[in-house]
């Protein structure tokens, strides 16, 4: 995961609610702010006594501190949990609107009311669908609110199309347990993406100012008052003119954070869910808080896709076929807690639980540059399928399984390939599963990995893969994901 400098996660206590400080040096340049309402977004609202140990039993992300991994078991006895828990983390889980545990953060495991990214599988391991899900309301007083929210309140924002499959799923599941699952309106609620860039400033060693002030500092929230004061300073600084009752959730975009270690000019993503009776966000968010003026622009959703893309980033069941793809594939073991190999049984954990342990994982995600994208139009793909991806070259490994023993009845003859050698020169060397205009997400064989990532190239050396249209080839150029060296390492051992 992450890697921090010991100097980075030195933060006083008190910085915890000054998310926004301001810069000590005067800017000239200016920030950048764009926003837009995300379309074809559904929720559904699940509160009650049991409503973590409900979606704790479905989702691939930990959501309760007292459940650890035991013989595929789950464990609830409280002289059982683990040493490293924090004290203000034993509370009684089911009582009171207490907010998410996580259980990896810069300070060991936390609890927030930050918005979680996790995802659902089906049973045997593919992704049904990922998700967001939110403490709601984001923030509010707790001592007169304590007989309002008396137990537990979530919101699950997924694409709309997944509905039917959510509720029919939940309803299955739901058995015995002590909660309430009710679909909303959707027009009862807006979601918004978010952007907010500062301008260059310092030099590059400097560490990136939203991992000081806020994505650091939001991992050391270890009760559920901390957890809220937390939050309520963020909405004070970013929205004071909205009624706490109308910020129904609030995301956090943490899947990128690699790369803000490596480039303290990377901008940050919210993921914001409001009443709709909020029209236009940028006239209730406050950037006069910052020592600099900002150019606010209202952007299409195409927009914030492709930004994804670019991070290697999917946002929904638009962007993928339904139960085709394994989470580890995704890269979701490279996000924070997205998916936990420490929990107990949940929906999918069997093939799950294997491809950790054995560390088998043949393709990985990453993003791509199109080449005349504009071919693919003509593409025709069956349902449930993807744009198969050839290659330039050959990879510099070869499985083990693919090499022939000579035969000692053939001694000075060269021994005549396997089948499935011969299979593998037309083999497709992966699969474009989305884009958007030139760019893309592409399921690519991890054996070509080190040739692609770790090779100089010129502008006179060709593309390494391509797909292959009636009007021509598309060609298809890798980006080094932020999560190589990583990959890189875990294969050496």
């Amino acid at each position: 995961m992450l890697k921090t400098t010991k100097a980075a996660i030195s933060i006083n206590k008190s910085q915890l609610y000054s998310p926004c400080k301001r810069f000590s040096s005067t800017i000239l340049e200016k920030g950048l702010f764009q926003f837009t309402e995300v379309p074809d977004k559904s929720y559904i609202e699940i509160k009650g006594p049991d409503s973590l140990t409900f979606l704790n039993g479905l989702v691939t992300t930990k959501l309760l501190p007292y459940f650890k991994k035991k013989n595929l078991t789950t464990i609830s006895d409280l002289e059982k949990i683990p040493n490293k828990l924090h004290d203000d983390l034993r509370f009684d889980y089911k009582l009171l609107n207490w907010g998410l545990y996580y259980e990896s953060g810069y300070d060991n495991d936390y609890i927030s009311r930050f918005g979680s990214y996790s995802s659902i599988l089906n049973r045997y391991g593919k992704l049904i669908t990922d998700i967001i899900i939110y403490p709601t309301p984001s923030a509010f007083d707790i001592e007169s609110s304590n007989k309002k929210y008396k137990y537990p309140n979530y919101l699950i924002e997924f694409d709309s199309e997944i509905t039917d499959t959510l509720l029919k799923l939940f309803a299955n599941h739901k058995l015995g347990s002590k909660i309430k699952i009710k679909p909303l309106d959707n027009n009862s609620l807006k979601t918004w993406d978010l952007m907010i860039k500062f301008p260059k400033y310092g030099n590059s060693e400097q560490l990136n100012p939203w991992l000081s002030n806020l994505l650091i500092p939001s991992t050391m929230t270890h009760s559920p008052e901390e957890a809220n004061n937390f939050m309520q300073s963020i909405i004070n600084s970013l929205f004071p003119s909205i009624a706490n009752e109308d910020i129904k959730g609030l995301y956090v975009e943490r899947r990128n954070e690699a790369a803000k270690e490596s480039n303290n000019e990377e901008g940050q993503l919210f993921r914001l869910l409001t009443h709709n009776i909020i029209e236009n966000i940028s006239k209730k968010i406050n950037l006069n808080q910052f020592p600099f003026e900002f150019v606010i622009e209202k952007v299409s959703p195409m927009k914030f896709k492709k930004l994804r893309y670019s991070n290697g980033l999917l946002d929904g069941c638009n962007d993928y076929n339904i139960e085709t793809l394994l989470p580890l594939e995704l890269n979701f073991d490279y996000f924070k807690n997205t998916i936990s190999n420490q929990k107990g049984c949940y929906l999918g954990q069997e093939l799950t639980s294997r491809t950790f342990s054995t560390g088998i994982l043949r393709k990985r995600l990453v993003s791509v540059k199109l080449i005349n994208q504009e071919r693919l139009k003509s593409v025709k793909i069956e349902e449930g399928k993807y744009m198969p991806i050839q290659s330039n070259i050959t990879p510099n490994t070869t499985p083990s399984s693919t090499v022939l023993t000579p035969s000692p009845f053939t001694k000075g003859k060269e021994t005549p390939p396997a089948a499935n050698q011969i299979r593998k020169k037309n083999r497709a060397s992966g699969s474009l599963i989305t884009y958007c205009d030139d760019i893309g997400l592409a399921l690519l064989r991890t054996e070509y990995f080190k040739q692609i990532f770790e090779t100089d190239s010129t502008s006179d050396t060709p593309p390494a893969f391509h797909i292959d249209t009636d009007e021509g080839q598309v060609q298809v150029i890798p980006y080094k994901p932020s999560w190589y060296e990583q990959w890189k390492e875990s294969e050496m051992k």
